[in-house]
């Protein structure tokens, strides 16, 4: 709580990462690059509905520059995957489940019927993400369970989605590593955007908003704050893509 701290990509990603996190950071964004913000509260599969993921979604598009707000049954791969290569920021708060060695977020049952995409998926995984690169974006927040680190008992590797966007070029990403509440995570994310509106780094966002919910009673465990952690850069300027909320 006292130092702004982002830990350093794997190695094994080597240069290609730094320079390209290096000239990204600081580029202008091309036209038409806008937030995407995903509220994934329904799941395929049978997983419980997560109403506080609505709320969360609708804070941080506040913040957001002409966001993208995906919530409920919108959140499907096809939907999601159709913005991918023009989102400037993607957020995603939702479940997360491990599936055939790695990290899956889960997304909204696909409409049936012909207007449905052969690509749609139900899930957003490292292969989709190397399929559909999200060449504009600048930070990758992921506020699902777990979705930054291997919990016990999962068999999946290390921060399988966090390593996959960072060496496709994303300079900044947020994620947790374990499993988080849904309640605390929408002032937590309220204080890290606006942290960036203000012009705050993103280690920076994320120390001030471990701060103001450790002042909160009702979060004032770590477990409700020190679940998530940045990695990347860490010195990029996101104040093209977040303003004060509206």
């Amino acid at each position: 709580l006292q130092f702004d701290l982002a830990e350093t990509p794997s190695l094994l990603l080597g240069v290609q990462f730094l320079g390209s996190s290096v000239s990204r950071s600081g580029a202008s964004l091309p036209s038409g690059a806008n937030p995407l913000v995903v509220g994934a509260s329904v799941a395929s599969g049978g997983n419980v509905p997560l109403p506080e993921v609505l709320d969360e979604a609708r804070a941080v598009a506040r913040f957001g520059r002409n966001p993208n707000l995906l919530l409920g049954g919108q959140a499907t791969g096809s939907q999601i995957t159709a913005r991918l290569a023009t989102a400037s920021a993607i957020h995603f708060a939702g479940h997360a489940a491990q599936g055939e060695g790695a990290t899956r977020l889960l997304l909204a049952p696909a409409a049936t019927g012909a207007a449905q995409a052969k690509s749609a998926s139900p899930y957003i995984d490292s292969a989709l993400f190397r399929r559909y690169t999200p060449r504009a974006a600048r930070l990758a927040v992921f506020s699902a369970c777990s979705s930054g680190k291997r919990e016990e008992g999962w068999n999946h590797g290390m921060s399988d989605i966090v390593d996959t966007l960072a060496a496709l070029g994303v300079p900044e990403i947020v994620a947790p590593r374990w499993q988080i509440d849904s309640s605390s995570a929408v002032p937590m994310m309220e204080d890290f955007y606006g942290g960036l509106a203000r012009g705050l780094t993103v280690p920076g966002a994320l120390t001030a908003a471990r701060r103001s919910l450790i002042r909160d009673a009702r979060y004032h465990h770590p477990y409700y704050w020190a679940a998530y952690y940045a990695t990347g850069s860490g010195n990029s300027d996101l104040s093209q893509i977040f303003q004060a909320a509206r």
